[in-house]
């Protein structure tokens, strides 16, 4: 099972720093070779391998070749304590891939087609421990925390107290908004674990936070539970930080201008997803979120439920200006319009404005 361990470290020159990649090891690889990764770097993955992602047996297999360097060092999150949970303690595995799109123990059953419905869960359990006997023992291997110097890299956070390392495994790898909290530790932390645009009351925004003040960096861009995310990489270099991304949604061109009249922006996000439709329109619904904030949401992301209706993600309602050459990204078409994300602006366009 998942154990409550630190481990102690020296970085290199250059230290480059990703969390959450949540089964996209091709984002993964897009993003080391992006930053120029080589193996005189230290590697620092902070937790969320696992889970949420198409790739996520690739994913352990390319960390388990990556953790052979002495440089890489990768940590336990919440989603490793909880697969191993399932597989292990929890006597419902079942009801688990029942609501789990992608999972490490989906992919494994259907690499050897088994079927886990002619399975009882204790005979299901003791498959997946069978033939997930070598990811499950490196997940079980990796320690929650990585204490240098001047920094410490944890999952989630610690708890605010000057015994740092007697904080419950629960605060290490599933507490939430650690930024808001704080700690006493005169280093930064250096966490994932919380998308930090769940931090940004007004807009979608996936870059990288630092509080200097807090001496806390938040890196989680979304990946695997945003629509609109990207994978972060923090790279710390003679005590500078720099943040680099990619994203998993295609650039593209714009090739006329379109420039709305700008308006105060709004946004829905976790969890307040509910919200009050006053008016419906043809491609729009004027509705009225939790803070009472009317906003326009595209029709395609409502939907009812038990007599109550919701936005599905977390949605911005800002339309964008855009110039012919500029290159976006595309996050979606619904209807006339476009969604997409320019120099980390989130909003919409008319889709006539795109080129293909």
């Amino acid at each position: 099972m998942i154990q409550k361990r630190f481990e102690y470290a020296t970085l290199s020159k250059r230290t480059i720093v990703i969390s959450d990649i949540h089964g996209h090891v091709s984002l993964l690889k897009q993003l080391l070779k992006k930053v120029q990764y080589s193996k005189e770097d230290t590697l620092v993955i902070v937790g969320d391998f696992l889970e949420k992602g198409p790739e996520v047996l690739e994913t352990v297999h390319f960390l388990m070749d990556l953790a052979r360097y002495p440089n890489v060092h990768i940590l336990n999150g919440n989603c490793e304590w909880a697969l191993c949970e399932w597989i292990y303690r929890t006597p419902y595995l079942k009801t688990y891939l029942k609501r789990a799109r992608y999972s490490l123990v989906r992919e494994i059953l259907d690499c050897h087609e088994v079927d886990e419905h002619l399975l009882s869960d204790t005979q299901l359990q003791t498959m997946c421990q069978w033939l997930l006997k070598n990811e499950l023992t490196f997940i079980q291997s990796l320690p929650v925390a990585l204490e240098t110097k001047d920094y410490l890299f944890v999952h989630a956070g610690v708890e605010y107290r000057q015994d740092y390392q007697e904080s419950s495994l629960s605060s290490l790898i599933e507490q939430q908004f650690f930024m808001r909290q704080g700690h006493l530790l005169d280093r930064y932390v250096i966490v994932g674990h919380l998308p930090t645009s769940n931090y940004r009351r007004h807009h979608i925004d996936n870059r990288i936070l630092i509080d200097d003040n807090k001496k806390i960096i938040s890196i989680d861009g979304g990946v695997g539970v945003k629509e609109v995310c990207q994978l972060n990489a923090l790279i710390i270099e003679d005590d500078h930080f720099k943040q680099v991304f990619v994203s998993p949604f295609d650039e593209v061109m714009i090739k006329k201008e379109y420039c709305p009249e700008i308006l105060p922006s709004h946004k829905i996000a976790w969890p307040n997803f509910e919200v009050t439709i006053i008016k419906q329109e043809a491609e729009f619904s004027l509705c009225k979120n939790k803070f009472d904030e009317e906003m326009w949401i595209k029709n395609e992301y409502l939907y009812s439920e038990n007599d109550k209706a919701y936005c599905f993600d977390d949605y911005e309602d800002t339309h964008l200006c855009v110039k012919k050459g500029d290159l976006v990204f595309l996050i979606k078409i619904c209807g006339q319009y476009a969604y997409i994300m320019k120099n980390h602006q989130v909003g919409w366009i008319k889709k006539d404005c795109l080129y293909g």
